[in-house]
């Protein structure tokens, strides 16, 4: 499991086909649901106290639980930003795009375990 000094802070992060389709369901020994959601805040829901983060670029029955304040993150060419007055000139808008291309990679590698289900489960 996760090293004690990182589970303060650390999150869970799948997909929404993991979420809905393997920990939906999942219930602890006393009948009650692991995954809580949180309609009322920003985040999805909660796994044993732990916030949930959705990314669809996580393969499917994958899970990772980190502390991603331990992240590094590389935006070899920063940041773009465009700006166009033709493409909403009948409504006398302006229209604003920023781009970004970054890369990731754990600098604690034992910052994040990655959890998967097997398949079929």
């Amino acid at each position: 499991m996760l090293k004690r000094g990182y589970a303060t802070g650390a999150k869970f992060a799948m997909n929404n086909a993991t979420l809905y389709n393997k920990v939906y369901s999942l219930v602890d020994g006393n009948n009650r649901p692991i995954f809580i959601a949180d309609p009322k805040n920003e985040s999805i829901g909660r796994i044993l106290g732990k916030e949930v983060v959705i990314d669809d670029n996580i393969a499917d029955d994958t899970i990772i639980l980190g502390n991603f304040n331990y992240m590094g993150y590389n935006m070899p060419q920063g940041l773009m930003i465009e700006v166009s007055r033709e493409s909403s000139f009948k409504s006398g808008l302006i229209d604003y795009r920023a781009m970004a291309i970054a890369d990731t990679k754990p600098l604690v590698k034992e910052a994040f375990v990655k959890l998967s289900a097997p398949a079929g489960v």
